[in-house]
C-alpha cells in the first residue's frame, strides 16, 4: 500500500490524539509522540521509517468521517480513490464508510479487533456482501439490559451499565446551569435519584417477599434486594461522584472548572456544598411501578439482541444531534459533548464510572472495585489495530487470493 502511494497519494484521517495506551499496540508511535495527532504522526513515521519516497504523497487530516464532514469527503472524493481501508472502533462508523464505498462504488478493506479476536473483510460493491448486510450473532453470556439496570449480580454489571450510558448521560440536557454551583446542585440531585429514590421505587414495586407468577421468590440469588444509601459528605466515593459529575456537566456547558478538581481537598469542598442541598421526602409512584413491571415482563419474553444496544445508542446520538440543532438558536452557549476516553485521567470519565459503579455496588451489597480495575475493564471496548497487524500472517493466504480477485475487478 505504501509503495503504491508513490504513484498517487494516500489520504489518512483521524481526529484522535496519541495516548499512553497506544504506544504498546501501535508500532508507529513512541513516548515522545504523546498528545500529538495520530494521523500526522503516523504519516511522518511512515515517511521516515518505511519509505522516504512517500514524501509529498501522504495527506494527513484530523476530520471524522460522518454526515457532518460530507462537504470535505464528498462523493467526488470517494470516487477519486482506488481503495478505502478502515481502522475504526465502532459499528456505526463502519456502516457509514461501507455505505459511502458502495455508493461510490469503491473497494473497502474492513478490519477490526476486540480482545483476542479479529477480522478482515474485503468488500467489493455489488459482488460481495456489504459490511452492513449482516450482524454478528448474539454472544453467549451477554448480560440482559434488565440485569444491568435493575438487578446487577456483580460489581462489573454496575460498571458496564455506566460505561454503556456514558455518552447519553453527559450529552442529554434539560436545564442550563449558570454557575458551577448549579452543576453541584444538579449532581447532588442525580445522587438522590439514582441511589435513593430509584432504589425505593424498585423495592416498592418488588417487595422483599414478592413472588413470580410461578410462586418463586423474586429476590433469590443472584438477584439481591437493594437498599438506598444516604449522602455522606465524609464518604470519599460520594465526594468523587458529586464533584466529578458536576465537573462533567460544567465542561458540557462551557463553564469554568477547577484545575484541582481531582484533589481530595477539592472534592471535600464540593461535598460540603452538596450536603447543604435538601430534597422532599420520597413518595411512591404507581405509574413508575407499572413501567418497571412492564420492562421486566418484556425482558422475560424476549432477550435483546447484541446490536440492539448499539442501535439504541446510535438512535440516542442522532436524537441528541437534533436537539442541538433545535436549541442552538435559543441557547447563548456552545454545548460541548464529551466522547468517552479512558486514557486521559484528568477528564473525569473513569472517575465518574468508578464512583457510580461502586455506589451501585453499595446499593446491592456487592464488593467495590478499585479505580485501576475499572480502567482495565473499560479497556475491553478498545480496538487494538496492532493486533490486526500481528495476526495478518494467519489470514495471509486469504488476502492474497482476494487481491487476485481485486485485480480483475472493474466497475
Amino acid at each position: 500500500m505504501l509503495n503504491l502511494g508513490i504513484r498517487g497519494s494516500i489520504t489518512i484521517t483521524d481526529s484522535d490524539h496519541i495516548e499512553v495506551s497506544n504506544i504498546n499496540r501501535q508500532f508507529l508511535f513512541r513516548e515522545k509522540h504523546l498528545r500529538k495527532p495520530k494521523s500526522s504522526t503516523a504519516a511522518a513515521a511512515a515517511i521516515i521509517q518505511m519509505n522516504p519516497y512517500l514524501r509529498d504523497h501522504i495527506i494527513a487530516r484530523l476530520d471524522k468521517i460522518h454526515d457532518s464532514t460530507e462537504h470535505i469527503y464528498t462523493d467526488l472524493f470517494f470516487e477519486a480513490q482506488d481503495i478505502i481501508t478502515n481502522a475504526l472502533d465502532n459499528v456505526p462508523a463502519r456502516r457509514y464508510v461501507d455505505k459511502r464505498c458502495v455508493n461510490a462504488p469503491k473497494l473497502l478493506l474492513e478490519s477490526g479487533t476486540l480482545g483476542p479476536k479479529g477480522h478482515v473483510q474485503f468488500i467489493i460493491p455489488f459482488q460481495t456482501e456489504q459490511y452492513g448486510s449482516s450482524n454478528d450473532p448474539v454472544k453467549e453470556g451477554d448480560i440482559p439490559n434488565c440485569t444491568l439496570k435493575m438487578f446487577p449480580e456483580e460489581t462489573f454489571h454496575s460498571v458496564l451499565r455506566r460505561q454503556q450510558t456514558f455518552k447519553r448521560r453527559i450529552k442529554l440536557f434539560k436545564n442550563k446551569p449558570n454557575s458551577f454551583e448549579d452543576c453541584i446542585k444538579w449532581a447532588r440531585g442525580k445522587f438522590q435519584k439514582y441511589f435513593v429514590n430509584d432504589i425505593n421505587q424498585l423495592m416498592y414495586t418488588y417487595l422483599e417477599d414478592a413472588k413470580t407468577k410461578d410462586g418463586n421468590l423474586i429476590w433469590t440469588m443472584p438477584k439481591r434486594p437493594p437498599k438506598p444509601i444516604q449522602f455522606d459528605l465524609e464518604n470519599e466515593t460520594h465526594q468523587q461522584f458529586v464533584s466529578t459529575f458536576a465537573f462533567l456537566r460544567a465542561k458540557m456547558f462551557g463553564l469554568e472548572t477547577n484545575k484541582d478538581s481531582r484533589t481530595k481537598s477539592y472534592r471535600q469542598q464540593v461535598a460540603k456544598q452538596a450536603n447543604l442541598i435538601t430534597f422532599p421526602e420520597w413518595q411512591p409512584s404507581e405509574e413508575k411501578k407499572k413501567s418497571i413491571s412492564d420492562k421486566v415482563k418484556e425482558q422475560g419474553q424476549k432477550e435483546e439482541a447484541e446490536d440492539n444496544e448499539s442501535n439504541q445508542n446510535q438512535s440516542t446520538q442522532e436524537e441528541t444531534q437534533q436537539l442541538f440543532k433545535q436549541f442552538r438558536s435559543l441557547l447563548p452557549i456552545n454545548l460541548q459533548s464529551d466522547e468517552f476516553e479512558k486514557d486521559n485521567d484528568q477528564n473525569g470519565h473513569i472517575d465518574f464510572i468508578h464512583s457510580f459503579g461502586n455506589l451501585r455496588a453499595a446499593n446491592y451489597k456487592l464488593e467495590t472495585m478499585d479505580w485501576l480495575t475499572v480502567k482495565i475493564k473499560a479497556w475491553t471496548n478498545c480496538s487494538c489495530f496492532s493486533y490486526y497487524c500481528c495476526s495478518c500472517w494467519f489470514i495471509n493466504n486469504k488476502i492474497n487470493q482476494d487481491i487476485k480477485k481485486m485485480s480483475q475487478f472493474q466497475i
